[in-house]
């Protein structure tokens, strides 16, 4: 997996941090960019 994931990530609306891999799956989900790449969502699921 690459791409621009960087921990800890915070939800710009909310203020939710992820510290893990496992809680910025769970809190935020990925975004497949292209075949090779990912890279997390900017906003929560909750805020989205």
């Amino acid at each position: 997996m690459s791409g621009s994931i960087k921990l800890p990530h915070t939800c710009p609306k909310c203020g939710k941090t992820a510290y893990t891999k496992e809680e910025l799956e769970r809190y935020f989900g990925f975004r497949q960019m292209n075949p090779t790449t990912l890279t997390n969502q900017s906003w929560c699921k909750e805020c989205r």
